[in-house]
């Protein structure tokens, strides 16, 4: 058991531990079970959830999800999220979120 503490101890001192988030399930309203990443349930009952590893969930307060990376709700309560990691998003002067995408990288085998 001292054995295992000492190497979990090392690997998350490296960051390999818990580095990488896991997915998850969650059930909405309608009894559905939905798994991906930062899943969360809509303001109508829907289960929403990221595919992509690094990805979340919001809920703006429209109730409407939307999912991607960098995510805010706007001043008129919808939520926006880039679709890429290397995206941003921002609230503007007008109050509407806007979002920077970032162009995907496709790569050939």
């Amino acid at each position: 058991m001292k054995a295992r503490r000492i190497v979990v101890a090392v690997l998350a001192s490296l960051g390999i531990a818990g580095s990488a988030a896991a997915s998850e399930c969650v059930t909405d309203g309608y009894g559905r079970a939905v798994c991906g990443y930062g899943c969360v349930v809509d303001g109508y009952g829907h289960g929403v959830c990221a595919r992509e590893e690094g990805a979340s969930c919001r809920v703006g307060g429209d109730g409407h999800a939307a999912c991607g990376f960098s995510c805010v709700v706007d001043g008129y309560g919808k939520a926006v999220c880039s679709n890429s990691c290397d995206g941003a998003c921002s609230v503007g002067s007008d109050g509407h979120g806007v979002c920077s995408q970032a162009r995907r990288r496709h790569w050939r085998r």
